[in-house]
């Protein structure tokens, strides 16, 4: 009796646990659920607020741009949900954002690793400090040979080779520097980008093998004394460079200072007046014929650092029977690595270093860095990135018309990278609102700031801006990306343009 009785005890007691499990679980199901129930209506709530804060704002947008047309994603990534939606499918014209793209793009085919490999080649033999022969320098694409990655020293990289040459033993050169810049062959300027008026202008500069300085030249107009011609200086100072001065110094601050360059020449024409109370005139405009421009900073700073020239520094286009037999590999220079070379076409929005990339990838997977070759790989990765081949794209930098894609494309980009093992260094390319970079007054917003990191865009009749936002409430990451075309006031629709996504930042 005794052994049952335990027997039936254990049972029950057994049947008490499992009850208890049970109402236990069903407990915390019900309390879960409830919560569940509970975030998901705050979150639709937050999706309402958002839509109506949005749609406030592109009413006042409208008003400014009767003719505007809008395209606008919010994507939580977190969470893998769409937050706000309009036009999505819809091609824009990117403009500067087309850069997301094109630097992903050169993270996906050139990896994370990559720099720019210039080679040295050596046309002779090096004997009692003379080098008998030719040097050769082979272009590589490399955008970086600047002051911009070297304490503002546009020379930094000349000097630093003065160095190595004469560690390899090399004072004199008997024969010529021979610059090879065959590998980007491209024309200039592109006729889809509607700019043939403006090949001077800063943010419109030529591509090439080489580079010096981003291919451009600041021109500074200095007051003297009125009625007589005003000073002119250019940075860095060259021989590529030459000023037709016509402007004139005239009482007051009144000024009118017109800059342009000849067709396909070295030559600036300054024209104007400069009043002799304004102060300096200072902008940066872009030269012909980057290679040569190259060659004579080159030469220029190596001389001043004691390395002579006996022959001549050429472009590889003028000799016609051009020939690399015979030749040593001196040394090869690296640049800066993909990161840090990445900064300038996020952060600065530089159209040159974006082009640069766009044209490395197609001489790195063809041969020949050209339009043909780079727009593959281009297409290849962007609908492998997106799942999609919608989209039209014609440069790597946005300045073409030509180039559309949509919203959701954006955002399936920026996704693509956010999960990329390197995306914390990708981040870092970016422009911040209140921090660096184009997006700095752009976006500026006390709810923006610091925690948004963003590529904008802007050409003729286009404003776009997209990129991530991290928010502090939630930890979620948020991509946007807002496309704006056909604006026909778009300075007064700029403040209006960033309160779109600070409403992501009020709500979420």
């Amino acid at each position: 009796m005794n052994a049952n009785f335990t027997r039936l005890f254990y049972i029950f007691a057994q049947m008490k646990v499992q009850w208890s499990i049970i109402v236990l679980n069903f407990i915390l199901y019900t309390g879960l659920s409830a919560q569940n129930t509970d975030s998901l209506e705050k979150r639709k709530i937050a999706k309402e607020q958002l839509k109506k804060g949005i749609e406030q704002k592109l009413r006042v947008l409208k008003s400014l741009n009767p003719q505007g047309v809008f395209g606008i994603k919010v994507y939580s990534i977190t969470h893998k949900e769409s937050l706000y939606e309009l036009n999505t499918e819809k091609l824009f014209k990117p403009a500067s954002n087309l850069k997301v793209l094109t630097s992903a793009c050169a993270l996906a085919y050139l990896g994370k690793d990559f720099c720019f490999k210039t080679p040295f080649l050596i046309q002779g033999e090096i004997k009692d400090s003379v080098l008998h022969g030719n040097l050769i320098i082979v272009g590589s694409g490399d955008p970086s040979f600047s002051g911009r990655l070297y304490d503002n020293n546009p020379f930094a990289v000349f000097e630093q080779w003065v160095d190595t040459l004469k560690a390899k033993g090399i004072h004199t050169i008997n024969g010529s520097i021979i610059a090879d810049d065959s590998l980007i062959d491209i024309e200039f300027p592109k006729p889809d980008r509607d700019y043939p008026s403006f090949a001077h202008e800063w943010w419109n500069t030529e591509n090439k093998a080489f580079s010096f300085n981003d291919n451009q030249v600041t021109i500074r107009v200095i007051p003297t004394k009125i009625n007589k011609y005003a000073y002119i200086e250019t940075y860095p100072k060259t021989k590529h460079v030459l000023i037709k001065n016509e402007c004139v110094t005239t009482g007051g601050t009144w000024t009118q200072v017109k800059v342009s360059r000849e067709p396909n020449s070295y030559k600036f024409v300054v024209k104007g007046n400069i009043g002799i109370l304004h102060g300096k005139y200072e902008d940066d405009f872009a030269v012909c014929n980057p290679t040569q421009y190259f060659l004579d900073a080159l030469t220029d700073t190596w001389q001043k650092k004691g390395i002579k020239l006996k022959g001549h520094a050429i472009p590889v286009y003028e000799i016609a029977d051009f020939s690399k037999e015979g030749t040593d590999t001196l040394f090869v220079h690296q640049s800066k690595n993909i990161f840090q070379l990445l900064y300038p076409v996020n952060n600065n929005s530089n159209n040159m270093y974006a082009d640069a990339f766009f044209l490395k990838i197609g001489a790195e997977m063809g041969g020949k860095g050209n339009y043909t070759n780079s727009m593959v790989c281009f297409r290849h990765f962007v609908e492998q990135a997106t799942g999609t081949q919608y989209f039209d794209l014609a440069d790597g930098s946005g300045l073409s018309h030509c180039n559309k894609i949509s919203p959701d494309l954006m955002i399936k980009v920026l996704e693509y990278m956010y999960h990329k093992p390197y995306f914390e260094e990708y981040l870092k390319t970016f422009s911040v609102p209140g921090v660096c970079g184009t997006a700095y007054e752009r976006l500026y917003s006390p709810y923006l700031n610091g925690r948004t990191y963003a590529k904008t865009g802007s050409i003729y009749g286009v404003e776009t801006f997209s990129g991530y936002y991290h928010s502090p409430k939630t930890g979620e990451w948020i991509a946007f990306s807002c496309l704006g075309n056909e604006m026909t006031r778009k300075k007064a629709s700029l403040p209006h343009e960033r309160d779109l996504i600070e409403w992501i930042a009020k709500i979420f």
